[in-house]
């Protein structure tokens, strides 16, 4: 599916036949950022902070580990992608003692040293809102995100207990992500009701790690918390596996929003940044009812 929205209006939208609107699709690693979000609500309602101490969150573990820097490791350092926690979770998700499991793993750096993309990260975000708030984090997020943005309760995968896995697993419909996209473009406002608190909503798309080395420009443009930055400036993005994505666009006034099943990536950004960083107007267009007869033509012809 695609979505592309400007100036908070759908300017044009598709779904690859069987696929359709109301089709909830996994998001892979997009479900990160809606992790990230459930952090800054948490962040904004003092039940946590960018510098608390992870293991200080987990006693009930800490007593029995004791790991070289673990006394350095942080949520933001979570975050960020910069724990240097050598994991193992995801070799036998069947395994039970997800917590544990992350607590016990060894440093193969000191946190905050180096950016290296570990998905157990997004896990043990979700287990501290677990654990900060006394609820799992759909639970926690119904009622501050996914009821004011109007996206029906949707499924996300867990652990053996009840946790969600945070870094995969969510299942949204385009609209779902459209709205959520939308909603951090205009600085976590949803009408005119502040949904995603402004300060989390602006700081999440900053460069909080300019040192990401990756394939191409678009993941090596750095990384903020749970988002992507992006090669054009003043741009970022949710990004799942197979070009799950989740683009705002800030100078342009655009968020785009797929589902797909395309590994190329970057192939599907370059597309973007071609025909909607640099083929815009500032100005009103005048109506074009040719090329709108082709576009519904194309769009309803998709699978």
């Amino acid at each position: 599916s695609f979505m592309l929205l400007r100036h908070g209006k759908v300017a044009a939208e598709c779904w690859w036949k069987p696929f359709n609107a109301k089709t909830p699709h996994t998001m892979f690693s997009f479900s990160k950022s809606v992790t990230a979000a459930a952090i800054g609500f948490a962040i904004d309602e003092g039940l946590t902070a960018l510098d608390s101490k992870v293991y200080e969150l987990f006693p009930e573990h800490t007593l029995m580990i004791k790991k070289k820097w673990q006394d350095d490791l942080t949520v933001e350092h979570l975050l960020t992608m910069t724990s240097g926690k050598m994991t193992t979770i995801l070799l036998n998700t069947e395994k039970v003692g997800w917590v544990q499991s992350y607590l016990r793993a060894p440093f193969k750096y000191r946190p905050g040293e180096k950016f290296e993309y570990v998905t157990d990260n997004s896990f043990m975000l979700a287990a501290i809102i677990k654990k900060v708030t006394g609820k799992n984090m759909l639970d926690y997020l119904t009622p501050r995100l996914f009821e004011p943005l109007g996206i029906e309760r949707p499924f996300w995968e867990t652990n053996q207990s009840g946790v969600e896995t945070g870094g995969w697993g969510l299942y949204l419909k385009t609209e779902d992500q459209a709205k959520f996209v939308q909603c951090l473009l205009n600085d976590g406002k949803w009408g005119s009701k502040q949904v995603i608190p402004e300060f989390w909503a602006k700081t999440v798309g900053e460069n909080h790690m300019p040192e990401t080395p990756g394939v191409s420009a678009d993941h090596a443009s750095g990384y903020g918390y749970h988002f992507w930055l992006n090669s054009i400036p003043n741009s970022y993005r949710c990004d799942g596996v197979f070009s799950q994505l989740g683009v705002v666009m800030k100078d342009q006034d655009i968020s785009i929003v797929t589902s797909a099943g395309e590994p190329l990536e970057d192939k599907v950004l370059e597309v973007f940044w071609r025909y909607f960083a640099e083929g815009l107007s500032n100005k009103p267009l005048p109506e074009n009812p040719e090329a709108l007869a082709v576009l519904r033509k194309k769009t309803a012809a998709l699978k």
